[in-house]
């Protein structure tokens, strides 16, 4: 019944996937019961009203992380949000070790080459810039486009 129905969500939110507890709460099905109608249940829910209006305040909040300039990292940090803290930690270090092997990779003539670039260019701007030269390099993930807010030298 709706009533059952919505005793059983209701517990849901109080004991999460304690299902023998969820089944004592709705007191008229068994465990064997309330799993398959909770699976069987529209993801959307019904009971909450479609209008934005009634959303007050909230209508007008923006949408997390929609401000952040870099799609990639606005995922990223979404991502790490949801999840538990151990899984970002371990995503991390994962990331990190893969970009370290990736930066063995450069040889060390294209290295080299570049700080000869920088040290040039500093001497005569008076500034280093360790990024000068680098998207004509070829080196992936170097190259400047014109959405990103780095200033990119020309």
């Amino acid at each position: 019944t709706e009533q059952e129905t919505l005793l059983l969500l209701e517990a849901l939110e109080m004991y999460k996937d304690d299902w023998n507890k969820v089944s004592e709460h709705v007191g008229s099905r068994t465990q064997d019961e309330c799993i398959p109608h909770f699976l069987r249940l529209p993801i959307e829910d019904p009971y909450l009203e479609d209008s934005e209006a009634s959303l007050g305040p909230l209508a007008y909040q923006p949408i997390p992380f929609s401000q952040s300039g870099n799609p990639v990292m606005s995922t990223v940090a979404f991502l790490a949000s949801v999840v538990d803290p151990r899984v970002a930690s371990a995503a991390a270090k994962s990331a990190l070790d893969e970009f370290s092997k990736m930066k063995e990779e450069v040889p060390t003539a294209l290295v080299e080459a570049h700080v000869r670039k920088v040290e040039d260019a500093a001497r005569i701007t008076g500034k280093p810039a360790p990024s000068y030269g680098l998207e004509s390099s070829g080196i992936a993930g170097t190259m400047c486009e014109e959405n990103e807010r780095i200033e990119c030298p020309k």
